[in-house]
C-alpha cells in the first residue's frame, strides 16, 4: 500500500548553524484514525531519538500530538507548537501557496488509494448519480473532494470537475462510516479512505464506483513538511527525521505486521 519514500534533501546550511544546539523536543502530529498512516508514523517517531543522537542531539523527547484537521495542524506549525506536520498534500499546498519561502517539504510519506464507494445499489457508475444522490466528503476542498473532482473529470471531461458539488454533504469519517453502515442511512456514496472504505466493501455493505487507475489518477499523496525557520535552526533534527522516516518505510516494506501490532 505504501509507496517508496520520495526523499527531499534538506539544504546544507552554514557550519555555524549546523554546530548550533538543536531543540531537545520534537513535536509531530498524528493523523488518526487513518490507521494506514499512523503505524508508520509512530515507528518513525520511535526511531527519531536514535537518528537525532547520530547527529549530535542526545536525549531527544518526541511528542506525537493528535491533530486531524489540516488547518489546525498548519496553524500549530506556524506558531511553533508543531515542528513537523504529517498530512495530505491538500494541507501543504495552501500554506505553500500563501508564502513559498516559509515552508519546506521534508519527505514523501505514502499514497492512499481513496475510492468513491456507494451503498446505493442503483449507483454502479458515476453516470448513475442523480441530483438527489448524497455524496459525503469531509470538507470542501479537502483531499477527498479533490479526488471526487478528478473522478468526475476523468469520466465527463475536465470542464465537468465540479459536476457533483451540489450532491455534497459534509461530516467526518467516523460519522459517515456509521451512517453508511446503517441499513437506513441517508448517504448514498462517500470518499472516506482506509480503513473504513475497506471494511464497508469487504463486508458487502458498499461497492467501489471509482478508484485511481494509475494512469490519470494516482491516488492522494501524503507528505511531511515544516517551516524554513525550523530547518535553519534545527538542521540535525531535519536530517534525523528524513532518516527515521526512511528507516520506518524500509521496515514497513519488509514486514509491516510488527508495526501494526505495536500501534494497535
Amino acid at each position: 500500500m505504501f509507496n517508496k519514500l520520495i526523499k527531499y534533501t534538506v539544504a546544507v546550511v552554514a557550519a555555524t548553524i549546523v554546530s548550533a544546539a538543536c531543540a531537545k523536543e520534537f513535536n509531530v502530529n498524528s493523523v488518526r484514525p487513518n490507521a494506514t498512516v499512523d503505524p508508520l508514523l509512530y515507528k518513525a517517531a520511535e526511531l527519531m531519538p536514535h537518528f537525532a543522537a547520530l547527529h549530535g542531539v542526545s536525549d531527544l523527547k518526541v511528542n506525537v500530538v493528535d491533530l486531524l484537521d489540516a488547518t489546525t495542524a498548519n496553524e500549530s506549525l506556524l506558531t511553533g507548537k508543531l515542528d513537523v506536520v504529517v498530512g495530505g498534500a491538500n494541507g501543504y499546498l495552501p500554506i505553500f501557496a500563501k508564502d513559498p519561502t516559509k515552508v519546506k517539504l521534508l519527505t514523501g510519506w505514502n499514497k492512499f488509494d481513496l475510492w468513491l464507494i456507494c451503498v446505493n445499489p442503483n449507483i454502479k457508475t458515476l453516470k448513475d448519480i442523480t441530483p438527489d444522490t448524497k455524496i459525503n466528503v469531509k470538507v470542501v476542498g479537502d483531499g477527498n473532494h479533490m479526488l471526487l473532482k478528478m473522478y468526475a473529470s476523468r469520466e465527463f471531461g475536465i470542464d465537468q470537475a465540479n459536476k457533483f458539488d451540489n450532491n455534497l454533504v459534509f461530516m467526518n469519517r467516523d460519522q459517515a462510516f456509521q451512517i453508511l453502515s446503517s441499513t437506513n442511512g441517508n448517504i448514498d456514496c462517500a470518499i472516506i479512505g482506509s480503513p473504513y472504505q475497506n471494511v464497508l466493501v469487504n463486508s458487502g455493505k458498499a461497492h467501489i464506483v471509482s478508484r485511481a487507475d494509475g494512469k490519470l489518477i494516482y491516488g492522494f499523496p501524503n507528505v511531511s513538511y515544516t517551516t524554513s525557520k525550523w530547518i535553519q535552526e534545527n538542521p540535525q533534527l531535519a536530517q534525523a527525521w528524513e532518516e527515521a522516516v526512511d528507516a520506518a518505510v524500509k521496515e514497513w516494506e519488509n514486514n509491516p505486521r510488527p508495526m501494526i501490532q505495536t500501534y494497535l
